[in-house]
């Protein structure tokens, strides 16, 4: 999985910055993700906290489970913005608590009394 874009509107002390991570127009590669990436910059201007962030976001993405196509369990973002992701096959963003593949937001499982109606993990 690579990282194409990450969006920071508030974390810490960084507020509004866009971070794109892809190849620019004209590069024959235009609009693919970067091979490599890297920070570079004084100490304490948020190079760690950046790595600290797409790394906790990608734990909480890995820790993501579906039920019957529905989002069960995500621990969102722990910052204010979004991050998007280029798997092998799909596009994901991730937004708050919320997940978006190819363009398309999973919904948030529909649950009574706590428990999914379709599992018996969840039962």
């Amino acid at each position: 999985m690579k990282i194409k874009k990450l969006d920071i509107k508030s974390f810490r002390h960084l507020n509004q910055l866009i971070f794109d991570f892809t190849y620019p127009e004209g590069h024959e590669k235009s609009g693919m993700p970067l091979e490599k990436i890297c920070f570079i910059g004084q100490s304490a201007t948020g190079k760690t906290g950046i790595l600290e962030l797409i790394k906790d976001n990608l734990i909480s993405l890995r820790n993501a489970k579906l039920c019957n196509n529905y989002l069960d369990i995500y621990d969102g973002l722990n910052f204010d913005g979004e991050i998007d992701y280029l798997s092998p096959s799909d596009l994901i963003k991730t937004q708050g608590n919320r997940i978006y593949i190819n363009g398309n937001v999973i919904p948030e499982l529909p649950s009574s009394g706590g428990s999914c109606k379709w599992c018996t993990r969840c039962a």
